[in-house]
Protein backbone atom coordinates (compact mmCIF):
# COMPACT_ATOMS: atom_id res chain seq x y z
CA UNK A 1 0.00 0.00 0.00
CA UNK A 2 1.43 3.39 -1.04
CA UNK A 3 1.03 6.33 1.34
CA UNK A 4 0.79 10.02 0.52
CA UNK A 5 1.89 12.74 2.95
CA UNK A 6 0.71 16.35 3.08
CA UNK A 7 1.55 19.17 5.48
CA UNK A 8 1.83 22.95 5.43
CA UNK A 9 4.88 22.65 7.70
CA UNK A 10 5.32 24.40 11.03
CA UNK A 11 3.04 27.41 11.44
CA UNK A 12 3.99 30.10 13.95
CA UNK A 13 1.22 32.20 15.53
CA UNK A 14 -1.45 31.25 12.97
CA UNK A 15 -4.76 33.10 12.85
CA UNK A 16 -8.04 31.20 13.21
CA UNK A 17 -9.05 28.92 10.34
CA UNK A 18 -5.56 28.62 8.84
CA UNK A 19 -5.20 25.43 6.81
CA UNK A 20 -2.57 23.26 8.50
CA UNK A 21 -2.78 20.27 6.13
CA UNK A 22 -4.92 19.57 3.04
CA UNK A 23 -5.04 16.50 0.81
CA UNK A 24 -6.32 18.59 -2.12
CA UNK A 25 -8.88 16.88 -4.40
CA UNK A 26 -8.85 13.10 -4.01
CA UNK A 27 -9.56 10.51 -6.69
CA UNK A 28 -12.29 8.91 -4.59
CA UNK A 29 -12.51 5.49 -3.01
CA UNK A 30 -12.03 4.07 0.46
CA UNK A 31 -8.96 5.42 2.26
CA UNK A 32 -7.23 5.33 5.59
CA UNK A 33 -6.09 8.68 7.01
CA UNK A 34 -3.50 9.12 9.76
CA UNK A 35 -3.53 12.65 11.19
CA UNK A 36 -0.47 13.65 13.22
CA UNK A 37 -0.63 16.89 15.22
CA UNK A 38 2.25 18.55 17.07
CA UNK A 39 2.23 21.80 19.02
CA UNK A 40 4.33 23.58 21.64
CA UNK A 41 1.53 25.19 23.61
CA UNK A 42 -1.11 24.03 26.07
CA UNK A 43 -4.71 23.68 24.96
CA UNK A 44 -4.53 23.63 21.16
CA UNK A 45 -7.70 22.85 19.17
CA UNK A 46 -7.93 22.02 15.49
CA UNK A 47 -10.76 20.88 13.25
CA UNK A 48 -10.65 17.84 10.98
CA UNK A 49 -12.85 18.54 7.94
CA UNK A 50 -14.19 16.27 5.21
CA UNK A 51 -14.93 18.77 2.42
CA UNK A 52 -17.28 18.48 -0.58
CA UNK A 53 -15.98 18.31 -4.17
CA UNK A 54 -16.33 22.09 -4.61
CA UNK A 55 -14.42 22.72 -1.35
CA UNK A 56 -17.24 25.01 -0.20
CA UNK A 57 -18.81 23.01 2.64
CA UNK A 58 -17.93 20.42 5.23
CA UNK A 59 -19.61 17.05 4.80
CA UNK A 60 -18.46 16.25 8.32
CA UNK A 61 -16.14 17.88 10.84
CA UNK A 62 -14.64 17.04 14.20
CA UNK A 63 -12.86 19.26 16.73
CA UNK A 64 -9.58 17.74 17.87
CA UNK A 65 -8.25 18.94 21.23
CA UNK A 66 -4.73 18.52 22.56
CA UNK A 67 -4.65 19.54 26.24
CA UNK A 68 -0.86 19.82 26.64
CA UNK A 69 2.00 20.46 24.26
CA UNK A 70 2.79 17.13 22.64
CA UNK A 71 2.08 15.04 19.57
CA UNK A 72 -1.24 13.36 18.95
CA UNK A 73 -2.35 10.83 16.34
CA UNK A 74 -5.74 9.91 14.94
CA UNK A 75 -6.61 7.20 12.42
CA UNK A 76 -9.86 7.39 10.46
CA UNK A 77 -11.21 5.38 7.56
CA UNK A 78 -13.90 6.51 5.14
CA UNK A 79 -14.75 6.79 1.45
CA UNK A 80 -14.51 10.29 -0.05
CA UNK A 81 -16.02 10.79 -3.49
CA UNK A 82 -14.19 12.18 -6.53
CA UNK A 83 -12.59 15.61 -5.83
CA UNK A 84 -13.53 15.65 -2.15
CA UNK A 85 -10.76 16.44 0.29
CA UNK A 86 -9.71 16.14 3.90
CA UNK A 87 -8.03 19.00 5.71
CA UNK A 88 -7.18 20.25 9.18
CA UNK A 89 -7.50 23.88 10.28
CA UNK A 90 -6.81 25.54 13.61
CA UNK A 91 -9.96 26.50 15.49
CA UNK A 92 -8.82 29.82 16.98
CA UNK A 93 -5.82 32.13 16.63
CA UNK A 94 -2.88 30.88 18.66
CA UNK A 95 0.46 32.10 19.90
CA UNK A 96 2.96 29.33 19.42
CA UNK A 97 3.96 26.69 16.89
CA UNK A 98 1.88 23.91 15.38
CA UNK A 99 2.28 21.37 12.61
CA UNK A 100 -0.23 18.90 11.20
CA UNK A 101 0.46 16.10 8.74
CA UNK A 102 -2.06 13.90 6.96
CA UNK A 103 -0.82 10.53 5.75
CA UNK A 104 -3.30 8.68 3.55
CA UNK A 105 -3.49 5.53 1.44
Amino acid sequence: MAWNWVTEGIKTDPDANVVLADTLPLSGGERIFLIVIWDDLAGFESVLQWRDADNLNNKKSQVLSIPVSLSSKLIVRFKPLLNERVRVINRTAITGNVQVSIFYS
